[in-house]
């Protein structure tokens, strides 16, 4: 089986590695590229996190249209002062069908997310502020507001690993 993901993102393609191991999916892994200039570096709101992950993984079938496909996008769910960490996995198959699952979210903290939008969500990501001021890395904002506890690639491999558990349900993997 070939499963082709979206993005060259090292955090994606491990946790994309490790869910086929611990679901005993014997697979070939592609990573494409998605071009995703014009998009904003930070998404904000489900249907723009949705979106995205449909677009990486549509853009990612035109290229490999026997694969299954994956598109893995991060973004802000925002409501009542309260903003999440959440990351949407889309998987369309090579029949056209649509599945999905999501990570466990975590809060970003408030203070951090307004300096972001000052700064603008379109060249800015809540990852890249917390790093400034919280000393992590900009592409894993969660180990740091965990002090390590939990990271990037963890919470992928779990959204990962409940979507291929629902695809193996349905006999699709």
């Amino acid at each position: 089986m070939k499963i082709a993901i979206g993005s060259t993102s090292p955090h994606k393609y491990v946790a994309l590695k490790q869910a086929c191991e611990k679901q005993q999916v014997v697979c070939e892994i592609i990573q494409f590229r998605v071009p995703t200039e014009k998009w904003n570096q930070q998404p904000v709101g489900f249907e723009q996190i949705l979106k995205y992950a449909k677009d990486r993984a549509t853009l990612t079938a035109n290229a490999y249209p026997q694969a299954l496909c994956l598109g893995i996008e991060s973004g802000l769910i925002r409501a009542q002062d309260v903003t999440i960490d959440q990351t949407v996995i889309a998987a369309l198959t090579p029949t056209g069908d649509w599945y999905f699952s999501t990570t466990p979210g975590i809060r970003f903290p408030e203070r951090l997310v307004v300096e972001t939008k000052r700064r603008g969500f379109k060249t800015t990501t809540v990852g890249q502020v917390i790093a400034e001021q919280l000393h992590g890395d900009p592409t894993d904002p969660l180990a740091t507001l965990t002090n390590q506890a939990l990271n990037r690639r963890y919470m992928l491999f779990t959204g990962i690993y409940v979507l291929f558990a629902q695809l193996r349900a349905l006999g699709l993997l």
